[in-house]
């Protein structure tokens, strides 16, 4: 009941709101581990060698607040894996800004795992792992479905273009090969140019071995004749 209503606010809560209460967890985490760290340290530092306790024991209490910080880790691992699969369903959502300030935060909270529980951070970084793999997939069927209708909107017709822009590709022809002149191929022990053509009406705008003036001059005949 009271768990189940929990991931219901989670779920209403805008991403900036979600960031918020992670913002808050991840820094009394932090409080936390920092207080038992500093106990201990007075602890072990101070009690414990003004008593002059032996080295066994105060290694030992050394020890259980090791421990004791390691169950704490464990715990508020828990706690973030449970709060970031609430809202699992909305990460394929997010755009990427929001997605990469989702992942540095988890990032950011395993770090601050880290030295008190390796497994902890570990679980962290499976869940942030989680979240990337449902994100990409997402994001890769979208683009997919927006490449596929704009291929099946787009109307591939030929068309009529004037002479000019044969002489055109030449021009990048000759400055790509870089030796001063056009590309060509052997057909049969005929050596021919590159060439375009018009889809429309079957007219050649550059011919076999025409130069860009005669491509000119015969179409020009063939409209008049037309």
């Amino acid at each position: 009941g009271g768990e189940f209503s929990v991931v219901q606010a989670l779920q209403g809560l805008s991403h900036e709101g979600f960031l918020q209460v992670l913002s808050v967890v991840f820094k009394v985490v932090a409080a936390c581990l920092a207080h038992l760290s500093q106990l201990s340290s007075i602890v072990r530092d101070d009690i414990l060698r003004a008593a002059k306790v032996p080295a066994p024991a105060t290694n030992q209490v050394s020890k259980d607040i090791r421990a004791v910080l390691q169950v704490v880790a464990d715990v508020a691992q828990g706690r973030w894996g449970k709060l970031v699969s609430a809202r699992s369903h909305c990460t394929p959502r997010l755009k990427l800004y929001e997605f990469q300030s989702l992942a540095a935060i988890c990032t950011s909270f395993a770090a601050l795992l880290e030295p008190h529980s390796p497994r902890a951070a570990a679980a962290v970084r499976l869940v942030a792992l989680a979240q990337c793999r449902a994100y990409v997939e997402a994001l890769h069927t979208r683009s997919v479905a927006q490449l596929q209708h704009l291929l099946e909107a787009e109307q591939w017709t030929a068309t009529e273009v004037p002479p000019t822009f044969q002489d055109i590709v030449n021009r990048l022809m000759e400055r790509c090969s870089g030796s001063g002149h056009t590309p060509s191929a052997t057909h049969g022990g005929t050596t021919t140019q590159p060439s375009l053509t018009s889809g429309v009406n079957g007219s050649t705008l550059a011919n076999g071995n025409s130069t860009p003036a005669e491509a000119t001059k015969q179409q020009q005949q063939q409209q008049q004749q037309q």
